[in-house]
């Protein structure tokens, strides 16, 4: 998706997972907090961060693989967009992931 590229240019270096309907992008949050969202800068992008869950590597749903294109070890902290907007969410979040479902 190109318009995510202008919003996050660091999306190209990071974990990375093909899926069959686009990608799940990670982000490390370092202890910051972010809120899940189903519509992510106005798009139909999702943010998954604390209490939620994603379908990732290396699971297998009628017959397509979830496989790392950058893998888990090269994975990026969270861009400080995020850290900017919905400051309301709990701490000490893990992970988080994008994921594009247009």
């Amino acid at each position: 998706m190109p318009e995510l590229k202008e919003y996050l240019p660091e999306i190209k270096e990071t974990t990375r997972v093909r899926t069959r309907r686009g990608y799940h992008y990670y982000f490390s949050l370092n202890g910051e907090y972010v809120k899940s969202t189903n519509s992510l800068f106005g798009k139909k992008l999702e943010l998954k961060s604390n209490g939620t869950y994603v379908v990732a590597p290396p699971s297998k749903i009628n017959g397509f693989e979830y496989v790392f294109e950058v893998p888990l070890s090269k994975i990026l902290p969270i861009p400080k967009i995020f850290l900017k907007k919905g400051r309301d969410l709990v701490y000490n979040l893990v992970s988080c992931q994008y994921k594009y479902i247009g």
